[in-house]
C-alpha cells in the first residue's frame, strides 16, 4: 500500500488554522460510550494531525489521559507545540502495549490507513471492553452549489483526485475485521460559518490541492477558489452544510 506519511508536509499551520473542530454531540456520544464500559481511562487519537481532535477529546474526557499518534513530522510538531503528548508512529504499527487503552479514536484519517492492519492494531492495544471511534467531518457537497463548484475545480486541476475518496462503509469494514461488536453509526448535521476566503483556505489545507499549488502557486489557487465560491454565494458570510459521521465499536 502507498505510504501517505508525507502527504501533509508543509501544511500543518494552514491545516490547524483552517480546519474545524467537532460538534459537541459527537464528543458526548464518545464519552457516553466509554462511560458505559469498564476500561482503562487512556485514549489514543490515531492519525491526529495537528491535534484538533486530540484537543477536543481532552476537553470531553477530563479524567482521561489522551495521547496523539501521528506519523507526519510537520503535523506532529504542530501538535506538540500546542502542548499535546505526541507519539510519532504509523497507525498500522502502534508502539503501545497490548490491552492498555480504553479508547482508540480516528478523526479525518481512516481513509489514509491500511485499514485491515490498523484494525488489528487497534484491537491489540484496546482492553477487553475498549471502544473504537471513527469520526469524519464531511461536507454535504450536494446541498451547496459552491462546494460542488470547488470540487469540480479541484478534480479538473488534479486528475488523481476524486471527491468520492471517503465513500467507505466504515462500519462494514470494522465488522469484517471480526474483532469488534456492538457497532453503531451516528450522523450529526451541523453548519460551518464561513467566508469565501476561509472556505478557500480550508480547501488549500487539503493534500489534494498540493499539486495544484505546486503548479500554479498558492496565491493563484487561492484567487481561483475564491472566485469559484463567489459565483455561488450572495452574502459575505454563509453556512457550509456539514455532517459529522461517527462509528462506535466495542471490542468483542
Amino acid at each position: 500500500m502507498q505510504d501517505h506519511t508525507r502527504k501533509f508536509d508543509g501544511l500543518a499551520d494552514l491545516y490547524d488554522a483552517s480546519r474545524p473542530t467537532y460538534p459537541p454531540d459527537v464528543l458526548t456520544a464518545v464519552a457516553q460510550a466509554v462511560a458505559a464500559g469498564d476500561a482503562p481511562a487512556r485514549c489514543l487519537d490515531v492519525g491526529a494531525g495537528t491535534g484538533i481532535s486530540t484537543r477536543a477529546l481532552i476537553d470531553a474526557l477530563p479524567d482521561w489521559t489522551v495521547q496523539a499518534v501521528e506519523p507526519n513530522l510537520d503535523m506532529a510538531a504542530r501538535a506538540g507545540a500546542a502542548g499535546l503528548e505526541v507519539i510519532i508512529a504509523p497507525a498500522e504499527a502502534l508502539p503501545i502495549e497490548p490491552d492498555s487503552r480504553g479508547l482508540v479514536t480516528v478523526a479525518q484519517a481512516f481513509h489514509w490507513f491500511d485499514r485491515p492492519r490498523f484494525l488489528r492494531e487497534a484491537r491489540r492495544v484496546l482492553s477487553q471492553h475498549g471502544v473504537l471511534a471513527v469520526i469524519n467531518n464531511n461536507r454535504r457537497t450536494e446541498e451547496f452549489e459552491a462546494l460542488l463548484a470547488v470540487e469540480d475545480f479541484i478534480e479538473a486541476e488534479n486528475p488523481d483526485y476524486s471527491r468520492h475518496y471517503r465513500d467507505l462503509d466504515i462500519a462494514a469494514e470494522i465488522e469484517a475485521s471480526g474483532s469488534f461488536g456492538e457497532i453503531q453509526r451516528f450522523g450529526f448535521p451541523w453548519a460551518l460559518p464561513a467566508t469565501s476566503e476561509s472556505l478557500a483556505r480550508y480547501f488549500l489545507s487539503r493534500s489534494s490541492s498540493t499539486p495544484i499549488v505546486a503548479r500554479l502557486g498558492k496565491a493563484m489557487v487561492m484567487r481561483r477558489i475564491v472566485a469559484v465560491i463567489d459565483r455561488h454565494v450572495a452574502t459575505p458570510t454563509f453556512d457550509v452544510p456539514m455532517m459529522c459521521d461517527l462509528v462506535l465499536a466495542r471490542c468483542r
